[in-house]
């Protein structure tokens, strides 16, 4: 379920977002296309699998157990996800 689950989870949410579709940037890929949302889902499911499970659990496992490393994570995944996100914001807005 969580190989056909993420990937078509990124495509569900992006249908009942009722947002239309950006101006294309000159990729062919514009930040809220049908594509991108696959793609996107895809790329979190592969990462996933790689790593032996997702951001979210080695954050939550590791912080339930008081792991040093399991708060080291948690910050380096806000450290790095939060920047990207605003800098990918600002350049498809």
């Amino acid at each position: 379920m969580l190989v056909l689950g993420i990937p078509l989870g990124g495509f569900l949410a992006y249908q009942l977002s009722g947002e239309k579709p950006a101006a294309n940037t000159g990729s062919g890929l514009s930040a809220t296309s049908p594509l991108t949302a696959f793609l996107g889902g895809f790329l979190v499911l592969f990462g996933a699998r790689m790593a032996g499970g997702c951001t979210t659990g080695h954050v939550l496992s590791g912080m339930a157990q008081l792991s040093i490393a399991g708060f080291l994570f948690a910050a380096a995944v806000f450290a790095g996800g939060i920047p990207t996100a605003l800098l990918l914001k600002r350049r498809w807005s």
